[in-house]
């Protein structure tokens, strides 16, 4: 049996693509991943690091005749993406004419409905699209929606919202803060400019429209560390595939703001290593745990996501992502050279 280590921009149905099978819920429905349930609760977003085991295939008999030609059709994975255009003041746009781009293909021309939605099935695999509409081109990112327990998946949300929380870095600095407290005053809220459990609970009903799961408490770690410009929002949500529109991807985007001030990666210093690499880990989106120097459990798996990144992206689409070596949970030279050549040492 095999445990699946989740990566940046990984959701159920790619997991479920890459192990061949044509259903994501066999996988998280298997009783082996009864932890994975309880810790996400909503399938539609996992986190890297998160560990999805994958059952063992049952075998499927079939009876035909001889000397004939039979057809057999397996089904591809794909997820409905929904999308949701919204005015200034949060009203949906009704009958809004857009045009969808998947990959770079112009796959559905039509209107909004009467929630100011559109809706499309697409393949598990896609990655990029682009909604053309109201005068407006806006880039969408498939499946990189953190869960809102994150302060990365906050400020994924209140951008997409058109609050402008800076980059979706989970790191809550002024931008964030100021984007928080603008939500709070639209929401009803006392604008503490603090990421609580109702300030949540508001986005999850604002933005995850059929995400009825009550909201986790926070899971961040994050070192301080600044936060420093500013990505502007657009207004989406999805049912089924999660998108971010507007939003920083830590892993590939340039304009990504490298963080300052991190702990130099010193393979005779064990503690200064280990705490580098949380560092780096958790501005990159994998996530280590609580940054203390110390190399455990959850650490190593924030290491193994990484490397498992790194092994199947080397290259590309950033020359910066470089092999680490074995998917050991180690940091050994290899992966100390592959966080280097993304923040430097």
């Amino acid at each position: 049996m095999t445990t699946h280590v989740v990566i940046a921009g990984e959701c159920l149905a790619t997991i479920a693509e890459r192990y061949n099978f044509p259903k994501w819920r066999t996988i998280y429905d298997a009783p082996e991943n009864e932890e994975l349930r309880k810790k996400r609760p909503n399938p539609n977003v996992i986190y890297p690091g998160d560990e999805v085991v994958i059952p063992e295939k049952r075998e499927k008999r079939e009876s035909r005749a001889d000397g004939q030609r039979h057809r057999f059709k397996i089904p591809i994975p794909k997820w409905e993406l929904r999308l949701r255009v919204l005015d200034e003041v949060g009203d949906p746009v009704v009958e809004a004419p857009f045009r969808l781009f998947i990959d770079g293909d112009m796959v559905l021309e039509d209107k909004t409905d009467d929630q100011g939605e559109l809706m499309h099935e697409v393949r598990a695999t896609a990655r990029i699209g682009r909604i053309e509409t109201l005068g407006e081109s806006i880039d969408l990112r498939l499946g990189h929606l953190d869960p809102v327990s994150r302060v990365r998946g906050v400020q994924q949300r209140l951008n997409n919202l058109g609050f402008r929380a800076g980059p979706a870095d989970g790191l809550a600095g002024p931008k964030t803060t100021s984007a928080v407290t603008a939500f709070q005053a639209s929401r009803g809220l006392d604008r503490t400019g603090r990421i609580d459990h109702k300030l949540r609970e508001k986005l999850l009903a604002a933005h995850d429209v059929d995400d009825q799961t009550p909201p986790a408490e926070d899971e961040d770690r994050s070192p301080d560390l600044p936060d420093a410009g500013e990505e502007g929002g657009a207004t989406a949500s999805a049912g089924g595939a999660d998108v971010v529109v507007g939003d920083i991807d830590a892993v590939w985007d340039e304009s990504f703001v490298r963080p300052r001030g991190l702990t130099p990666l010193n393979l005779n210093s064990p503690t200064d290593l280990i705490r580098g690499t949380q560092e780096r880990l958790t501005a990159l989106g994998f996530n280590p745990g609580p940054i203390d120097g110390l190399d455990g459990p959850q650490t190593q798996s924030g290491v193994r996501a990484f490397q498992g990144h790194c092994r199947d992206h080397a290259g590309y689409p950033d020359p910066k992502v470089i092999d680490s070596g074995p998917v050991d949970g180690i940091v050994g030279p290899l992966t100390k050279a592959a966080l280097e050549s993304w923040y430097g040492a």
